[in-house]
Protein backbone atom coordinates (compact mmCIF):
# COMPACT_ATOMS: atom_id res chain seq x y z
CA UNK A 1 0.00 0.00 0.00
CA UNK A 2 1.25 3.53 -0.75
CA UNK A 3 1.05 6.14 1.21
CA UNK A 4 2.70 9.28 0.10
CA UNK A 5 2.11 11.64 2.77
CA UNK A 6 2.66 9.58 5.23
CA UNK A 7 6.25 11.39 6.38
CA UNK A 8 4.83 14.50 5.11
CA UNK A 9 5.01 17.80 6.82
CA UNK A 10 1.32 18.51 6.91
CA UNK A 11 0.07 15.27 8.68
CA UNK A 12 3.13 15.71 11.60
CA UNK A 13 2.64 19.18 12.08
CA UNK A 14 -1.57 18.05 12.61
CA UNK A 15 -0.08 15.35 14.74
CA UNK A 16 1.49 18.13 17.15
CA UNK A 17 -1.70 19.88 17.17
CA UNK A 18 -3.68 17.25 18.60
CA UNK A 19 -0.91 16.26 21.25
CA UNK A 20 -1.08 20.09 22.45
CA UNK A 21 -4.60 19.78 22.88
CA UNK A 22 -4.26 16.67 24.62
CA UNK A 23 -1.66 18.58 26.92
CA UNK A 24 -4.63 20.84 27.53
CA UNK A 25 -6.73 18.47 28.37
CA UNK A 26 -4.18 17.25 31.36
CA UNK A 27 -3.67 21.40 32.70
CA UNK A 28 -7.25 21.14 33.24
CA UNK A 29 -7.69 17.97 35.10
CA UNK A 30 -4.84 17.39 37.04
CA UNK A 31 -3.17 19.44 40.02
CA UNK A 32 0.31 18.89 39.13
CA UNK A 33 0.61 20.04 35.57
CA UNK A 34 3.67 22.07 35.09
CA UNK A 35 5.01 19.44 32.39
CA UNK A 36 2.00 19.45 30.91
CA UNK A 37 2.17 23.16 30.57
CA UNK A 38 5.30 22.92 29.24
CA UNK A 39 4.31 20.22 27.12
CA UNK A 40 1.72 22.43 25.47
CA UNK A 41 4.31 25.61 24.85
CA UNK A 42 6.52 23.17 23.58
CA UNK A 43 4.61 21.71 20.63
CA UNK A 44 3.17 25.19 20.11
CA UNK A 45 7.04 26.41 19.66
CA UNK A 46 7.31 23.51 17.27
CA UNK A 47 4.38 24.28 15.38
CA UNK A 48 6.02 27.84 14.79
CA UNK A 49 9.56 26.71 13.93
CA UNK A 50 7.98 24.61 11.74
CA UNK A 51 6.52 27.65 9.86
CA UNK A 52 2.94 25.82 9.24
CA UNK A 53 0.62 28.58 9.79
CA UNK A 54 -2.96 26.80 9.26
CA UNK A 55 -2.32 24.18 11.89
CA UNK A 56 -0.79 26.69 14.12
CA UNK A 57 -4.42 28.77 13.57
CA UNK A 58 -6.35 25.92 14.39
CA UNK A 59 -4.16 24.36 17.32
CA UNK A 60 -4.58 27.98 19.29
CA UNK A 61 -7.76 28.60 18.18
CA UNK A 62 -9.43 25.46 19.30
CA UNK A 63 -7.41 25.40 22.75
CA UNK A 64 -9.41 28.79 23.28
CA UNK A 65 -12.28 27.55 22.74
CA UNK A 66 -11.78 24.55 24.88
CA UNK A 67 -10.34 26.51 27.74
CA UNK A 68 -13.22 29.15 27.58
CA UNK A 69 -16.17 28.32 26.17
CA UNK A 70 -16.60 24.30 25.02
CA UNK A 71 -20.37 24.39 25.08
CA UNK A 72 -21.09 27.37 23.27
CA UNK A 73 -18.80 26.46 20.75
CA UNK A 74 -20.33 22.51 20.09
CA UNK A 75 -24.23 24.85 20.10
CA UNK A 76 -22.69 27.06 17.47
CA UNK A 77 -20.67 24.68 15.49
CA UNK A 78 -23.49 22.25 15.19
CA UNK A 79 -26.26 24.73 13.96
CA UNK A 80 -23.39 26.63 11.40
CA UNK A 81 -20.95 23.67 10.44
CA UNK A 82 -20.94 24.62 6.92
CA UNK A 83 -20.85 27.58 7.20
CA UNK A 84 -17.34 27.55 9.15
CA UNK A 85 -16.09 24.85 6.82
CA UNK A 86 -17.16 27.38 3.78
CA UNK A 87 -15.83 30.35 5.12
CA UNK A 88 -12.56 28.20 5.85
CA UNK A 89 -12.09 27.53 2.13
CA UNK A 90 -13.38 31.19 1.11
CA UNK A 91 -10.44 32.70 3.46
CA UNK A 92 -7.36 30.05 1.53
CA UNK A 93 -9.46 31.43 -1.71
CA UNK A 94 -8.75 34.58 -1.17
CA UNK A 95 -5.16 34.37 0.13
CA UNK A 96 -3.90 33.14 -2.45
CA UNK A 97 -5.40 34.98 -5.19
CA UNK A 98 -5.28 38.61 -4.10
CA UNK A 99 -2.20 40.60 -2.31
CA UNK A 100 -4.05 40.79 0.87
CA UNK A 101 -1.83 39.14 2.67
CA UNK A 102 1.28 39.11 1.03
CA UNK A 103 3.15 40.07 3.78
CA UNK A 104 2.17 36.79 5.52
CA UNK A 105 3.03 34.77 2.08
CA UNK A 106 6.03 32.67 1.93
CA UNK A 107 8.28 34.09 -1.27
CA UNK A 108 6.78 30.97 -3.24
CA UNK A 109 3.69 32.24 -2.91
CA UNK A 110 4.29 35.56 -3.95
CA UNK A 111 5.59 34.68 -7.03
CA UNK A 112 3.57 32.11 -8.22
CA UNK A 113 6.22 29.27 -8.23
CA UNK A 114 4.07 26.50 -6.03
CA UNK A 115 0.68 24.95 -6.64
CA UNK A 116 -1.77 26.95 -4.51
CA UNK A 117 -4.88 24.76 -3.14
CA UNK A 118 -7.12 26.70 -5.27
CA UNK A 119 -5.16 25.39 -8.34
CA UNK A 120 -5.23 22.32 -7.12
CA UNK A 121 -9.01 21.83 -5.75
CA UNK A 122 -9.33 23.35 -9.69
CA UNK A 123 -7.81 20.35 -11.03
CA UNK A 124 -9.12 17.60 -8.76
CA UNK A 125 -12.71 19.37 -9.71
CA UNK A 126 -11.57 18.56 -13.41
CA UNK A 127 -10.44 14.90 -12.64
CA UNK A 128 -14.29 14.49 -11.03
CA UNK A 129 -16.23 15.83 -14.29
CA UNK A 130 -14.31 14.70 -17.00
CA UNK A 131 -15.74 11.21 -17.05
CA UNK A 132 -18.23 8.24 -15.41
CA UNK A 133 -15.44 6.89 -13.02
CA UNK A 134 -17.08 9.91 -10.67
CA UNK A 135 -19.82 7.35 -9.59
CA UNK A 136 -16.90 4.73 -8.32
CA UNK A 137 -13.78 6.73 -8.20
CA UNK A 138 -10.52 6.19 -10.04
CA UNK A 139 -8.80 3.86 -7.12
CA UNK A 140 -5.98 5.04 -4.57
CA UNK A 141 -3.27 7.94 -5.98
CA UNK A 142 -6.69 8.67 -8.52
CA UNK A 143 -5.21 12.17 -8.40
CA UNK A 144 -1.77 11.65 -9.99
CA UNK A 145 -2.46 9.28 -12.14
CA UNK A 146 -5.30 10.86 -14.01
CA UNK A 147 -2.81 13.85 -14.19
CA UNK A 148 -1.63 15.16 -17.76
CA UNK A 149 2.14 14.26 -17.93
CA UNK A 150 3.19 18.02 -17.89
CA UNK A 151 0.74 19.05 -14.77
CA UNK A 152 2.11 15.50 -13.11
CA UNK A 153 5.86 16.83 -13.17
CA UNK A 154 4.55 19.86 -11.58
CA UNK A 155 3.02 17.59 -8.65
CA UNK A 156 6.08 15.46 -8.52
CA UNK A 157 8.28 18.26 -7.87
CA UNK A 158 6.73 19.85 -4.95
CA UNK A 159 5.70 16.32 -3.62
CA UNK A 160 2.20 17.13 -4.25
CA UNK A 161 0.05 13.65 -4.66
CA UNK A 162 -3.53 14.73 -3.32
CA UNK A 163 -6.01 17.20 -3.54
CA UNK A 164 -5.46 18.39 -0.08
CA UNK A 165 -9.11 18.17 0.43
CA UNK A 166 -11.07 14.81 2.72
CA UNK A 167 -14.08 15.20 0.68
CA UNK A 168 -12.93 15.70 -2.76
CA UNK A 169 -9.71 13.51 -2.51
CA UNK A 170 -12.51 10.43 -1.30
CA UNK A 171 -14.67 11.02 -4.33
CA UNK A 172 -11.74 11.04 -6.51
CA UNK A 173 -10.29 7.47 -5.23
CA UNK A 174 -14.07 5.77 -4.09
CA UNK A 175 -16.37 8.02 -6.33
CA UNK A 176 -20.15 9.51 -5.35
CA UNK A 177 -21.03 5.64 -3.98
CA UNK A 178 -17.40 5.59 -1.29
CA UNK A 179 -18.08 9.43 -0.42
CA UNK A 180 -21.63 8.66 0.65
CA UNK A 181 -20.42 5.66 2.63
CA UNK A 182 -17.87 7.39 4.53
CA UNK A 183 -20.39 10.68 4.98
CA UNK A 184 -22.69 8.05 6.74
CA UNK A 185 -20.27 6.96 8.99
CA UNK A 186 -19.06 10.56 9.78
CA UNK A 187 -22.58 11.51 10.66
CA UNK A 188 -22.78 8.00 12.84
CA UNK A 189 -19.72 9.14 14.50
CA UNK A 190 -20.92 12.91 15.67
CA UNK A 191 -23.93 11.28 17.05
CA UNK A 192 -22.14 9.20 19.71
CA UNK A 193 -20.17 12.08 20.16
CA UNK A 194 -23.19 13.78 21.21
CA UNK A 195 -24.43 10.89 23.52
CA UNK A 196 -21.15 10.37 25.22
CA UNK A 197 -20.49 14.41 26.20
CA UNK A 198 -16.51 14.26 26.27
CA UNK A 199 -14.85 17.58 25.85
CA UNK A 200 -11.60 17.05 24.84
CA UNK A 201 -12.53 14.42 22.31
CA UNK A 202 -15.09 16.17 20.68
CA UNK A 203 -12.85 18.97 20.10
CA UNK A 204 -10.54 16.76 18.82
CA UNK A 205 -12.65 14.96 16.29
CA UNK A 206 -13.89 18.57 15.16
CA UNK A 207 -10.50 19.78 14.69
CA UNK A 208 -9.94 16.91 12.78
CA UNK A 209 -12.87 17.27 10.20
CA UNK A 210 -12.29 20.98 9.85
CA UNK A 211 -8.45 20.31 8.87
CA UNK A 212 -10.15 17.92 6.25
CA UNK A 213 -11.53 21.00 4.15
CA UNK A 214 -7.41 21.61 3.36
CA UNK A 215 -6.08 18.34 4.14
CA UNK A 216 -6.60 14.91 2.49
CA UNK A 217 -6.99 13.93 6.22
CA UNK A 218 -7.79 11.40 7.30
CA UNK A 219 -7.47 9.40 3.55
CA UNK A 220 -5.15 6.48 2.72
CA UNK A 221 -2.42 9.52 2.24
CA UNK A 222 -2.02 10.16 5.76
CA UNK A 223 -1.27 7.18 7.60
CA UNK A 224 0.03 8.14 11.16
CA UNK A 225 -3.00 10.50 11.38
CA UNK A 226 -5.43 8.33 9.98
CA UNK A 227 -4.23 6.00 12.75
CA UNK A 228 -4.29 8.65 15.41
CA UNK A 229 -7.89 9.38 14.37
CA UNK A 230 -8.27 5.39 14.67
CA UNK A 231 -7.64 5.56 18.35
CA UNK A 232 -9.66 8.47 18.60
CA UNK A 233 -12.45 6.86 17.27
CA UNK A 234 -11.67 3.64 19.43
CA UNK A 235 -11.80 5.53 22.54
CA UNK A 236 -15.44 7.05 21.41
CA UNK A 237 -16.66 3.44 20.33
CA UNK A 238 -15.73 2.04 23.78
CA UNK A 239 -16.88 5.25 26.16
CA UNK A 240 -20.57 4.80 23.80
CA UNK A 241 -20.26 1.47 24.45
CA UNK A 242 -20.29 1.38 27.79
CA UNK A 243 -22.68 3.80 28.27
CA UNK A 244 -25.40 2.08 26.23
CA UNK A 245 -24.99 -1.43 28.10
CA UNK A 246 -25.33 0.39 31.29
CA UNK A 247 -28.52 2.09 30.16
CA UNK A 248 -29.97 -1.23 29.27
CA UNK A 249 -29.24 -3.15 32.60
CA UNK A 250 -30.84 0.49 33.91
CA UNK A 251 -34.14 -0.60 31.94
CA UNK A 252 -33.93 -4.15 32.90
CA UNK A 253 -33.27 -3.67 36.04
CA UNK A 254 -36.21 -1.61 36.55
CA UNK A 255 -38.56 -3.56 34.44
Amino acid sequence: MYFPLSSGANVFTFQLGLNALLSLYFIKIKKKNFLYIIAFWFYLFILVLADYRLILSFTIIFSFVYWLSFKTFVIFFKRYWYIISLSIIGFIFVFYNTNLFDSIKRPAERTGDVISRIDIWGHALEILVSDFKLIFGHGLNGLENSLEEGLKSRFEEQSLQTSHNFIIQNIIDFGLVGIVVILFYVFKLINMLIKIKSEIVTIMIVMFLLIGTTESIPTFYSFEATIFVIAIISVILVIHERKTTRYNQNINSVT
